[in-house]
């Protein structure tokens, strides 16, 4: 691992230490001071007598109680409040609904609203062509934010794309199942040909024809995938052992290094084989293998 790459991450890691201290700090600060929190429910429509239905849920979610709290609601042009309800979870609580004249307005004024009390407003409302109404609240050092719910359309979409991830998830299995047991065919199809040419190499050994087992192993090392793959039976080794039977060291030599790179456990059988006696006692070896160690 570079340098520049460890003081990269270490940058990041202060990085996010010092982001995380910021905003635990602010986030102490906030949890002092009254918050209200307010959540919009699904709309309603009566078509037949173009009617909207709306509702609100409104809570004191701040360590403390909010004072003079004023909640503002407004309408757009020509649509007015049919109705106006509020449902409290104390109903002890105090409250004054103001209506202006216009019948656009409605004014909640509570002078206390204690932490963990709900409000529940439920409104009809003629001509609510635009869907939109603003609310306002106001108060002595309140902290506000509104929750947004889930919309039966999002849940649609929400659905829709989980649908979507299950059939990508389970293609994706399908995919991987199918190379999977392609490269099984294919592996096993590879090791019963090696097995093979091993068989048709000892034959030629034994007639004496070192060329003719060099070649072929030689062939299927350019066209195996085994041998590409799977250092568990290296052809390199079995053409190393029969170059050092024709006594040409030098090329022994180089796959015994081919085999010894792909795989350090043929150091030992090297070492076992008296073939390779010749081969292990040259300085090019020795140092071949002190370098080999030393990683």
């Amino acid at each position: 691992m570079s340098f520049t790459l460890i003081k990269n991450i270490f940058l990041l890691l202060i990085g996010g230490l010092i982001t995380f201290i910021f905003n635990y700090l602010i986030s102490k600060l906030q949890r002092r001071e009254p918050k209200i929190e307010w959540k919009k429910l699904p709309d309603i429509s009566i078509t037949s007598q173009s009617l909207t239905g709306l509702s609100w849920l409104i809570e004191s979610t701040g360590k403390s109680s909010s004072k003079n709290v004023k909640i503002r609601f407004t309408l757009p042009e020509n649509s007015t409040f049919q109705s106006f309800e509020i449902e409290t979870s104390e109903p002890a609580l105090e409250y004054n609904i103001i209506e202006q004249q216009d019948s656009q307005k409605r004014i909640i004024e509570i002078p206390t609203f204690p932490q963990g009390i709900t409000i529940c407003i439920s409104t009809l409302i003629s001509k609510l062509l635009e869907r939109k109404v603003q609310l306002s609240i106001v108060g002595e050092e309140v902290i506000g934010k509104e929750k947004h719910g889930i919309s039966p359309e999002e849940i649609d979409k929400i659905h829709k794309n989980f649908r979507w991830l299950n059939v990508g998830f389970y293609s994706f299995i399908v995919v991987i199942c199918i190379i999977f047991i392609t490269s099984l065919v294919l592996f096993f199809n590879d090791f019963m040909q090696l097995k093979q040419i091993q068989h048709i190499s000892d034959i030629h050994e034994r007639q004496k024809k070192y060329d003719d087992a060099i070649e072929i192993y030689k062939v299927y090392q350019e066209n195996s995938i085994l041998h590409k793959i799977s250092p568990i039976v290296d052809v390199d080794y079995n053409i190393a052992r029969i170059y050092a039977i024709k006594k040409d060291f030098k090329r022994s030599l180089l796959h015994l290094k081919e085999a010894i790179d792909r795989d350090e456990a043929f150091i030992k059988v090297i070492e076992s084989e008296k073939i390779f006696d010749s081969i292990i006692l040259t300085p090019e070896y020795q140092k071949f293998i002190k370098k080999i160690k030393k990683k």
